[in-house]
């Protein structure tokens, strides 16, 4: 058996009902984010990383999916705490992900052995929004939706 699809524990993303379309989407974050190049802030402690849903359409083309089925797999992959997500309103909105707790569990290098089901995240989408009361450290302004992927300085 082949324990690992795109560097991810088949069995756990199974589990979290991921398929190989979230695992590419998921590689391509990963990819992108330690490559230096993707927008990043600080968000209430963490590093948040900017997507731009058409991107992923345009550079995942294989898998044929639109900037709505691709919110959607990114929403289930929140759901279930793989990644985290935080909406930007500043000058427009901005879904800003970061990995999530459960993210770890997929990259575990030993044979999985299912002895509990993952731990689901019920949190509403609403809930993730940033409000007044978040701190937003090295928030650029400078938003420019033709070079989405500008790299800000931390």
């Amino acid at each position: 058996m082949k324990y690992t699809m795109l560097g991810f524990s088949q069995q756990i993303a199974a589990d979290y009902g991921l398929d190989l379309n979230d695992l590419a989407i998921l590689r391509w974050f990963v990819d992108f984010k330690e490559s230096g190049n993707m927008r990043s802030m600080k968000i209430d402690g963490d590093v948040y990383y900017w997507v731009f849903y058409e991107k992923i359409s345009e550079e995942l083309f294989i898998i044929k999916l639109q900037k709505s089925a691709i919110y959607k797999r990114l929403k289930k992959m929140c759901d279930c705490d793989i990644l985290k997500k935080k909406t930007v309103s500043c000058g427009g909105n901005y879904s800003y992900f970061a990995l999530g707790e459960n993210y770890q569990e997929l990259i575990k290098s030993q044979k999985y052995i299912k002895t509990k089901s993952p731990k689901k995240n019920n949190t509403s989408p609403d809930e993730n929004t940033t409000s007044g009361n978040d701190t937003l450290d090295d928030l650029d302004h400078d938003y420019n939706i033709n070079a989405p992927f500008e790299s800000s300085s931390n």
